[in-house]
């Protein structure tokens, strides 16, 4: 064998066995050439021998040897270096032992490659069907345009808002009377249009002018910016899907309804109704 743990082909060879002696299987030679030191896998001097003292090479010596081929450079390899060590130890007691221990750490550690391999075979599938799901999540959760949405988010015209109060006026309870009949329901005009033409909820002023312009000429309940200077202290200032009933401000609970239906309808009108 060319390298046997860093020492020269042995001349003669002699094997001691656990089962004849207490210590470990234990490799006796004597060598041809000079003395030679041999280290173990940290590169630590062990014991140095000279051609006359022989040199000594546990088992154990052997067995990290081909741990350490393993290792490093494969079952490829380990597998030629068992193929050595039994061209020279072959013929000696003692020698399948060890040999089979070789084969057993050979054979555990292509396993343990083959599990690990499989494990992340297994990983990568997981991730591969992760990373579809999640993009067919992102494919259902995108909003679907609509011809409505479309025209919600087109600036909505005075004239368009005229009409669309015309329309209101006309809508009905379930007793046949008009649903905008008070002048406070004015308040609820004012959140929708404040939501859809995005101005300050406290700018008065702005939403007084705008009624001025485009207010229908016949109402059911007359305006007046009195009726929705108040509206802060109401929850009608606050978005429309942001309305909760509070029966700390509130007496009953009809008004509160009454109020939703007229907002909703106004908001409905705003966003389906046809531009002239």
């Amino acid at each position: 064998m060319a390298d046997l743990l860093n020492a020269s082909l042995p001349f003669e060879l002699f094997w001691s066995h656990p089962n004849e002696t207490p210590l470990p299987v234990t490799f006796y030679y004597f060598q041809e050439t000079t003395p030679k030191t041999i280290v173990n896998m940290n590169q630590q001097p062990i014991s140095t021998a000279t051609p006359e003292q022989g040199l000594m090479i546990t088992e154990e010596m052997v067995i990290n040897k081909f741990m350490h081929v393993l290792k490093v450079y494969g079952p490829g390899e380990a597998t030629e270096l068992i193929k050595d060590y039994k061209k020279v130890l072959a013929d000696y007691p003692g020698w399948k032992t060890t040999e089979t221990k070789l084969e057993k750490i050979l054979m555990d550690y292509q396993e343990e490659q083959q599990k690990s391999k499989e494990q992340e075979q297994k990983n990568m599938s997981q991730m591969m069907l992760f990373m579809m799901s999640m993009a067919n999540q992102i494919v259902v959760q995108q909003p679907v345009p609509n011809h409505q949405e479309k025209k919600a988010e087109k600036p909505l015209s005075e004239e368009h808002i005229r009409r669309c109060l015309e329309l209101l006026m006309e809508i009905q309870d379930s007793t046949g009377k008009p649903l905008f009949n008070k002048n406070y329901h004015w308040q609820a005009v004012f959140c929708i249009l404040a939501e859809k033409l995005h101005f300050n909820r406290n700018d008065f002023e702005f939403f007084d002018g705008l009624m001025d312009r485009i207010k229908p000429d016949k109402v059911n309940a007359p305006y007046s910016r009195s009726a929705v200077k108040n509206i802060s202290q109401t929850p009608y200032y606050k978005p429309l899907n942001e309305w909760k009933f509070d029966e700390n401000i509130m007496k009953k609970r009809k008004p509160f309804q009454r109020m939703q239906e007229v907002a909703e309808h106004f908001k409905q009108l705003l966003e389906t109704t046809p531009e002239e």
